[in-house]
Parts: structure tokens; sequence; C-alpha cells
């Protein structure tokens, strides 16, 4: 990760933390349900193999960290991932969220997936349970993911 983009991820996180102890702006319950849709919304259109919704999820400069490779930045990184995932696999995935915290225009997400990924390429099936961690920040056109954090569980 480059500074700036280190930079921008722990004030992100402190904006959050204020958020959280009263001291950020005031959010409305529905923005806290959009923004928790957006986890909802991702599954949804990894199952259905769907490349543009999943990306419409994204914001334009958005980062992936999988826990089994180098971040990834943008939606010209991220869409091969998403391509190959799609090309090997038929993904029956599960969301359970966990915890939101909504601080003005920027939201935490933490969660679970569970479900599998069946091959489309005649190998085996593989297991998902990982843990998640989502920021999102508000734009124009609703709740947009800009750091995707995931391990395995």
């Amino acid at each position: 990760m480059t500074g700036s983009a280190a930079t921008r991820a722990i004030a992100f996180v402190a904006a959050i933390g204020a958020g959280a102890a009263g001291e950020g702006a005031q959010t409305s319950s529905a923005d806290r349900v959009a923004a928790a849709a957006v986890g909802s919304q991702i599954i949804a259109a990894d199952n259905a193999r769907n490349l543009a919704l999943v990306l419409a999820c994204y914001d334009d400069d958005a980062t992936l960290w999988p826990p089994d490779a180098a971040p990834v930045t943008g939606h010209a990184a991220i869409r091969p991932r998403y391509e190959e995932l799609f090309r090997a696999s038929n993904p029956q995935l599960a969301n359970r969220t966990t915890r939101v915290i909504v601080s003005g225009d920027l939201a935490t997400i933490e969660g679970e997936i569970t479900g599998r990924f069946v091959s489309r390429l005649g190998g085996g099936d593989r297991q998902v349970h990982d843990r998640y961690l989502m920021l999102l920040a508000k734009r124009a056109g609703g709740w947009r993911i800009t750091h995707l954090v995931w391990r395995r569980v």
C-alpha cells in the first residue's frame, strides 16, 4: 500500500471511530440500512455471476485486500479477479452482517460469508467461510465500497 493510500485508510478508520463515539456527523437510519445493504447486494451479484452489478458496488478507485494475494486497486484491477472467479465457479454464498457503523458519508460493515464456489471446470468445490471488513463512502449514486478486506476462518 502506498503512503497516500495508508494515510487515507487511517484517516477513514479514525473518522469512523469518532462517529462511533458520538463526535461525528449525524446519520439517518436510512443511511445505515442503505450502507448495510451493500454487503448483501455484492453477494447477490456474485451468486448471479453478474460482473456489471459487482463492479457497481465498488467505488472507481476501490481497493481489495484478499487473504492470499497482493491488494488491487481500481475497477481495471478488480475486474479480472471476478472474471476468473465467474469463469471457474458458480458462487453459492450467504452474507451475515454483524456490525454496521455509519458516520456522515463514511461507513464500515463487518460480516461473515459462508457457502461454496461450485466448480465449473470439473474440479472440486471450494467451501467458503470468511470474515470481512468493508469500508464504504456515500456517493451521488449511493453507498460504494472503497476498501474490502477479508480473511478465511
